[in-house]
């Protein structure tokens, strides 16, 4: 469940990236190409219930799996907390934090997020990310730090798409998934992409209650060329409820409400029903 839709459905696309002229340089193929579900099985001896709920929120019957601590949309021009942030607008992209291109370097934004619950097994960190403008991935790339802890998403070039990139570093896992294909959304007369990026994060990583998080945006040519701006942040407390109420959790949430790394679709959900969302 980590990245496929609950609707069972999985689409994957192979990118073959060469500067050669012609098939007789360079080309690529594939091949064996096999596909295996796994299942998550209880264990045979459940463990007892607790008698009481560890978890941020408490409920009578068991446990919630994600409890919302942060959500910014910058639509209130607001930087609370932001070092080096700044407020850009455009109609395809709303407010958001941005506009950081080659000549903003040396001021990487950055923000410490506290009062996540030291008792979570995970925080789950996602945003927007806007790719904007001509971006060649030979030479443009996003780099997002957690703590001391550098995460590389790679490059990005404005005449491909990026999306069902997947990447782990420091027991820190992260899947990106773009909104639509690469299109001219604004700014400059160049493609422009959406990305969603959800990362998981490790309890170890913020066992003080914080966790700092900063954006670099890594290109090479001036603003009316190529920039990065982010957008629709959220710092999310996941627990895992199976470890905690045994194999036998509560009716309240299925086995798909309590997956091993962020899925969107019931994360919202989740967060839904138990109305920790604003």
């Amino acid at each position: 469940h980590n990245y496929y839709a609950l609707s069972g459905s999985v689409k994957i696309t192979f990118q073959v990236q060469t500067n050669g002229v012609t098939i007789e340089d360079e080309s690529g193929g594939f091949d064996n190409i096999e596909l295996t579900a796994k299942n998550n099985c209880p264990r045979p001896t459940p463990a007892p219930r607790p008698t009481h709920n560890p978890t941020l929120r408490p409920t009578p019957t068991g446990c919630n799996p994600f409890s919302l601590v942060h959500e910014e949309t910058f639509e209130d021009g607001s930087l609370l907390g932001w070092t080096n942030g700044r407020i850009e607008s455009s109609p395809n992209f709303s407010r958001f934090l941005g506009l950081f291109w080659r000549d903003t370097a040396a001021l990487i934004p950055s923000k410490t997020y506290d009062g996540l619950p030291t008792n979570a097994d995970w925080a789950i960190f996602e945003f927007d990310f806007y790719e904007i403008d001509s971006w060649d991935s030979l030479h443009d790339k996003l780099i997002v730090t957690i703590d001391s802890w550098d995460i590389d998403l790679g490059g990005f070039d404005q005449d491909f798409d990026e999306n069902g990139r997947t990447g782990h570093e420091s027991g820190i896992t992260w899947f990106l998934q773009s909104k639509d294909s690469p299109q001219d959304l604004g700014f400059s007369r160049f493609h422009d992409q959406i990305h969603h990026v959800v990362m998981t994060i490790p309890n170890n990583i913020f066992q003080d209650g914080e966790m700092t998080v900063s954006f670099e945006v890594r290109v090479n040519e001036s603003i009316v060329d190529e920039s990065g701006g982010f957008d629709n942040i959220r710092v999310v407390a996941k627990y895992d409820c199976f470890r905690r109420l045994g194999a036998t959790a509560s009716s309240q949430f299925d086995q798909g409400d309590m997956m091993e790394s962020g899925d969107e679709g019931a994360l919202n959900q989740v967060l839904s029903r138990t109305n920790l969302r604003g």
